[in-house]
């Protein structure tokens, strides 16, 4: 079954409820079932013909219809499906809620939007920028703006442009974003190519963005950051989910010439020379790899790498670090271990809750419990 968000100026045909489970493999098919248990609705979103009308927004896990196969759309088990009624006879009738949760924020002006595009890791190609600076100049003030969480927006957009806005970041493979209660786009950075890099989070941020961006039913947004090693310059502990990159290594002692060179690039002081020996204080290491990368000969040597796990950061009025859980390092952990922390954040937290305050008020160890982190 689909979840099928209801706007809500029908909510009144379904007794107040703004999302409902409905059967269907495709989107003509949910909404079909749709109009059968509410027959009020006939009409409403398709026209006589069956064809979705004009003034009607359909998203399907944030994806636009008409950007896809339209009402022949497939749809998952889970999906999210949001009816976005447009224009009303005319006039720019929305509400905006629910426009906010689909990337359109309302400006001060009247009729004017900041629309949030979904960049996954800060990630835009060559071909795309030019296009952006189009749209910009065409349906906005001529400029964009840059996001703290590597994100673009694009003010000063009416209402009355946005289904044109939409088809054109379509065509460069762009699509708007999502903000309110709901996974909000992931930040990552470069990782494999910067000299410190110790995992891949461009390729882990588009796996997490493809399985939970815009999954909504929480108390709050939520918000995942990843840092390619300890130095954590994407600032994973300031998200409600932080993964940073670390390694497990292996040390040969035959290798070893004592050149110091590992010593010094050991800011934890984990290394120190005793005698003719090198020691190694592995609770004072954190998996940064520098010794790796330094040493001349082959002494050390990455065994594998994994993903520090941190929870309940943020900013804002309260800012708080988030929580390191320990290391996870296998993928599938971590991405079964996120499922887990989000249906707890969805089960437990309060209307309003950041996560880090759901686990403030419950304790660290009922979320553990709860969770059975790795």
């Amino acid at each position: 079954m689909a979840v099928v968000f209801i706007p809500a100026g029908v909510r009144k045909i379904t007794l107040n409820k703004d999302k409902l489970r409905i059967k269907g493999k495709t989107v003509g098919e949910v909404i079909k079932n749709l109009e059968k248990q509410f027959p009020e609705l006939q009409e409403k979103i398709l026209d006589e013909n069956g064809c979705l009308r004009s003034y009607v927004n359909v998203f399907v896990d944030q994806k636009d219809i008409r950007t896809l196969e339209n009402l022949d759309t497939k749809v998952k088990e889970n999906s999210q499906i949001s009816i976005i009624p447009a224009i009303a006879g005319g006039n720019a009738k929305y509400n905006i809620k629910e426009l906010k949760s689909i990337g359109f924020m309302k400006q001060k002006e009247k009729d004017l939007f900041s629309v949030r595009l979904r960049i996954v890791g800060g990630h835009l190609t060559s071909g795309q920028l030019p296009k952006l600076a189009e749209i910009a100049q065409k349906y906005g003030r001529g400029y964009i703006h840059l996001t703290t969480r590597q994100g673009v927006e694009i003010p000063y957009i009416h209402f009355n442009d946005f289904e044109n806005l939409r088809r054109e970041l379509a065509g460069v493979g762009l699509e708007v974003g999502a903000c309110g209660p709901r996974v909000r786009t992931i930040t990552a950075c470069q990782g494999e190519i910067c000299s410190h890099g110790l995992i891949r989070p461009q390729e882990l941020a588009r796996l997490i963005d493809e399985r939970f961006f815009g999954r909504s039913g929480y108390p709050h947004k939520f918000k995942i950051g990843i840092a390619g090693c300890p130095n954590s310059c994407t600032k994973p502990y300031e998200n409600d989910f932080g993964i940073g990159g670390t390694i497990e290594k292996n040390f040969y002692p035959d290798k070893c010439t004592l050149c110091t060179l590992c010593v010094e690039a050991c800011l934890v002081k984990a290394l120190k020379i005793n005698v003719d020996e090198l020691e190694y204080d592995r609770q004072k290491c954190i998996g940064c790899g520098e010794c790796v990368f330094i040493c001349p000969t082959g002494a050390w040597e990455e065994k594998r790498e994994g993903y520090v796990i941190s929870v309940g950061g943020r900013m804002g009025k309260f800012p708080k670090l988030g929580v390191c859980l320990g290391t996870v390092w296998e993928k599938e952990t971590l991405f079964s271990f996120l499922e887990k922390v989000l249906e707890f954040y969805k089960e437990e937290g309060k209307k309003g809750e950041r996560f880090g305050e759901t686990l403030e008020r419950l304790g660290l160890e009922y979320f553990k419990e709860k969770t059975h982190p790795f």
